[in-house]
């Protein structure tokens, strides 16, 4: 079996973003994540892959910061990381 690196679909506010970080924490080094926050990733061994959001603030973060975004891999396992109104009672 092919071993296919770890792509994390995450969620794409600030608060967000420094919410998953203790769970993108966990995963192991190599792994992809989606952002428009790759300064909040600096200190993971994780790969910033760029969002291309139409979301206003993080658009232009994306296009301003001095971070490198890196490409997906064409052969990936995908995760989603989320919070719905379930699991904020």
């Amino acid at each position: 079996m092919l071993n296919v690196p770890l792509f994390i679909e995450g969620m794409l506010g600030m608060g967000d973003n420094i919410y998953q970080r203790a769970f993108v924490k966990q995963l192991p080094a190599g792994t992809y994540i989606r952002t428009a926050w790759p300064e909040l990733y600096e200190d993971l061994p994780v790969l910033p892959v760029r969002s291309f959001t139409t979301l206003r603030k993080q658009r232009k973060n994306e296009y301003r910061t001095q971070a490198a975004f890196h490409l997906p891999p064409d052969m990936r396992q995908t995760k989603r990381l989320f919070y719905g109104p379930d699991h904020l009672r």
